[in-house]
């Protein structure tokens, strides 16, 4: 992207001369109070011009010879102490600005000399270009203008900065490295599976006995067994505006691995059973939470999702081991009404807090 600048100078001083010399060389004259940087950081300045000796010509002494003229230590390296002296910058965002252009020369007009720059200056991010600043500045005086050339490179260059840290704060999010976006995480709790074998959970759905299909497994005491867990599916998708996950919960019950035997068959056995899938649901509430409140970066993302989804299968199956203990598998009647009055109002508050 290319921006035009133009800028127009006019300064009136007495008649005078100068002697004549083999080149003249200028510094960069700072304007009042300098100038702040709130979006951008310039970390470095490299010259790109075929030839970095000099900026151009100049007249000079009474004769008006026409001699080269440089920026004392050289371009980049005046403005880069330039920016270091006089520019304040405190942002994250660091650029690399490159000298393209930098052209001065000296013409007569009547009485009065006229100064010309010609300056272009581009900006790079992580060694890509970002953008580039082109534009005309002119300075008029009636004497020697060397001393009015420093002062047009200094207000070009501040001009640029101005306009290139505006810029940014709006365009930013078009030129940000991907990975270190900061994602944006929306998250759907789901309450019916795609899947015919498994059961969403949705509290107006309890479970009934004819769910359990599982063949039973006559080595264990139980009466019966419930697979419940949660599923969890996540699509990143980027554009201009930034990089956002849409997650997908699914608190479900495994119809084919779930299990009853015969004697286990009656309304008290099928309430602790539906207990355990409240267990489950609870959990990927407790998950939606979480995940919703990451603040993580593209590059983290899939790391720190994986992490939490661990972390809270792992306490799902904790809490699904003491709660059968607790109750002896809902041997314990007393125990078991605990149970079901803890759950069900942890249940309640954990759903209105992941905004189910």
């Amino acid at each position: 992207m290319k921006q035009i600048l133009m800028l127009l100078v006019a300064v009136l001083l007495c008649c005078g001369g100068t002697p004549a010399q083999t080149s003249r060389t200028v510094k960069l004259k700072p304007t009042a109070g300098g100038i702040s940087l709130k979006n951008v950081y310039i970390a470095a300045v490299t010259d790109d011009r075929a030839d970095t000796a000099t900026i151009g010509t100049m007249r000079t002494g009474t004769t008006r010879t026409e001699v080269p003229v440089n920026i004392e230590a050289g371009a980049a390296t005046a403005i880069r102490r330039y920016i270091g002296e006089h520019v304040s910058q405190q942002a994250p965002d660091t650029f690399a600005l490159h000298i393209t252009k930098l052209q001065v020369g000296e013409t007569t007009k009547g009485l009065q000399e006229e100064a010309a720059l010609d300056a272009a200056y581009a900006f790079y991010r992580n060694g890509q270009k970002v953008v580039d600043y082109s534009g005309g500045y002119t300075a008029r005086t009636s004497a020697d203008a060397s001393v009015y050339i420093g002062k047009l490179v200094s207000q070009s260059l501040e001009q640029v900065l101005r306009e290139f840290d505006s810029w940014w704060a709006i365009n930013y999010n078009q030129y940000r490295d991907p990975n270190q976006q900061e994602v944006s995480v929306t998250v759907l709790v789901k309450n019916n599976s795609n899947d015919p074998e498994q059961i969403g959970y949705d509290a107006g759905r309890p479970l009934h006995i004819e769910d359990f299909n599982g063949k039973p497994d006559k080595q264990s005491v139980a009466l019966a067994a419930t697979y419940s867990g949660f599923s969890l599916q996540y699509e990143l998708t980027s554009d201009y505006k930034g990089t956002t996950a849409n997650i997908t919960l699914l608190p479900y019950f495994d119809k084919n691995r779930s299990w009853m035997k015969a004697d286990g068959k009656n309304a008290y056995v099928l309430q602790h059973e539906q207990l355990h899938f409240d267990i489950a649901a609870m959990k990927t509430y407790e998950l939606a939470t979480a995940l919703r409140k990451l603040k993580v970066t593209v590059a983290a993302f899939r790391e720190a999702v994986d992490s939490l989804q661990k972390q809270y299968s792992r306490e799902t199956e904790q809490l699904q081991s003491v709660y059968d203990e607790d109750t002896g598998h809902g041997a314990q009647k007393s125990r078991q009404l605990l149970w079901e009055g803890r759950i069900k109002a942890d249940l309640n508050d954990r759903e209105a807090a992941a905004g189910r």
